[in-house]
């Protein structure tokens, strides 16, 4: 069964893990750093209560970050931080997650979800068009790269609910 549940801070070596696989850390939000680096800016999602952890039988197998808006823009929440550790992968959790976090927004009277994706991420996209998310609009060279100075657009997506 997939339950989610707010992370704690003994979550944190299972977030760095996830946040910094090869396969799920090109579409994040962090360049590479260790663990003790790392500690200190999850210990502030944690701390906020808008991290939280996806468990199929109460086996961490995922995570996302729910940040809600404010003022007029009070009935909107970013989705972030989303991730399937690539051991799960192949299960369909991609597609469950989102039962819960439609769910959870609900809750809280969030009628719009939005969130960022990597032009170059197919497969998300792919995901949250079949959902029902519609994109919005390009942003560019959002994203910068350290290790190359590189950078990334991405794409903003939205669904009403």
């Amino acid at each position: 069964m997939l339950t989610y549940r707010l992370a704690t801070k003994s979550d944190i070596t299972f977030l760095y893990e996830l946040y910094f696989h090869p396969e799920v850390n090109p579409w994040l939000l962090y360049d590479p750093m260790s663990q003790a680096e790392f500690e200190p800016v999850i210990e502030e999602l944690i701390d906020q209560k808008v991290k939280y952890i996806f468990e199929k039988d109460n086996v961490p197998v995922g995570m996302f970050k729910l940040v809600p808006l404010r003022f007029r823009a009070s009935h909107a929440v970013y989705l972030g931080g989303l991730a399937i550790h690539p051991s799960f992968a192949g299960q369909g959790l991609g597609k469950a997650i989102f039962e819960p976090i439609f769910n959870l927004a609900l809750k809280n009277n969030w009628t719009r979800i939005e969130l960022a994706v990597s032009v170059n991420n197919a497969r998300a996209i792919a995901l949250y068009t079949k959902l029902g998310f519609e994109k919005e609009g390009r942003l560019r060279n959002i994203v910068k790269f350290a290790k190359d100075n590189s950078y990334m657009d991405e794409y903003l997506y939205s669904i009403l609910l």
